[in-house]
């Protein structure tokens, strides 16, 4: 199937002093916090928006947002959040979350060593110090369970006091988040200036790994061209990630696959698309659609061939 339009990817606050609050932190109402821990951006929400605005129908596009959130301690009651946004320069904030009683406590960092322990992998390492963070407890959100996944809002007006105090990081702060199935809806300082309803829609990252097979001859190779280039070393995730296939010499193809969740507005339809792009023009050359939520995902173009598969899946059972 040819592609019948081209993909294109996509103020400072005064500053003052915070101090940190003796907060009870209440473990035993965490539970659940585990549901949050993951990885999300909004690329879905930024493709659309530039494609409604290719079109002509587009009331602006807006920054790609990456949401980092691990669960930081075993006993479920801290949560540290890195937030990402892609413009120019890049904005990158860093909070942590500890539940008090039914309410979520953001903390900012002090120190070097706080804010690089937010961007760690090994979240189940982290030892909270208070001297190196401050509390922001007239941001406290308050929480609620639902019954396919979770909403936290903070008192705006409250926290409004607190926002000279925090710089730049200000305008990343989430006043309101939603999370919903595999849906993170996230409204910061920032978005209030877009409106009352304004937020970002991230969805949870799958990653995937898989393998190619791109015959020498390239688009117009010979059916009898045996001079196949193999890799079985791709990673990707669902968000809009994109690789560049290789020649076994490591030298670049001149292709690139991207994988994407994506929601089409003129029919509705949600999918998980894998699409094959020329580098030189950016043009779409290929595509293949699937559910929105499949864990394997090819195409066969004769000349191409690719297969990726969701990261932790179980071998299927052998057939007898």
């Amino acid at each position: 199937m040819r592609a019948l339009r081209t993909l294109v990817l996509v103020g400072a606050l005064l500053s003052s002093g915070c101090e940190v609050g003796a907060t009870r932190v209440d473990s035993q109402g965490a539970a659940g916090l585990t549901a949050l821990a993951g990885d999300y951006n909004n690329y879905g929400e930024v493709w659309a928006a530039r494609e409604a605005a290719k079109a002509g129908s587009g009331l602006g596009v807006p920054p790609l947002v990456r949401n980092t959130l691990r669960v930081a301690s075993r006993s479920d009651d801290m949560l540290l959040w890195r937030m990402v946004q892609e413009t120019e320069p890049q904005h990158d904030a860093r909070w942590l979350f500890r539940v008090a009683g039914d309410s979520l406590i953001p903390y900012r960092p002090l120190t070097d060593g706080a804010r690089a322990a937010v961007a760690n992998e090994t979240a189940d390492a982290f030892k909270f110090d208070a001297d190196e963070w401050a509390a922001l407890e007239p941001c406290a959100l308050k929480r609620e369970r639902r019954a396919d996944g979770w909403v936290a809002t903070a008192d705006k007006a409250a926290c409004s006091a607190m926002y000279p105090g925090l710089g730049a990081d200000a305008a990343l702060l989430p006043l309101r988040f939603e999370l919903s199935a595999d849906s993170l809806r996230v409204t910061t300082v920032a978005d209030q200036a877009r409106g009352a309803d304004a937020a970002t829609i991230s969805r949870r990252l799958r990653t995937f790994h898989g393998w190619q097979a791109i015959n020498g001859g390239g688009p117009s190779a010979r059916p009898d061209n045996n001079d196949w280039h193999v890799r079985r070393d791709l990673v990707l995730h669902n968000g809009g990630s994109h690789i560049a296939l290789r020649w076994r010499d490591q030298q670049a193809a001149g292709y690139s696959i991207e994988l994407a969740r994506l929601n089409y507005k003129e029919s509705g339809a949600e999918v998980l698309r894998l699409a094959v792009i020329e580098d030189a023009t950016g043009r779409i050359v290929s595509y293949v659609w699937a559910d929105p939520g499949a864990q394997r995902i090819g195409l066969n173009l004769g000349w191409l061939q690719i297969g990726l598969e969701q990261v932790g899946l179980a071998p299927e059972p052998r057939k007898r």
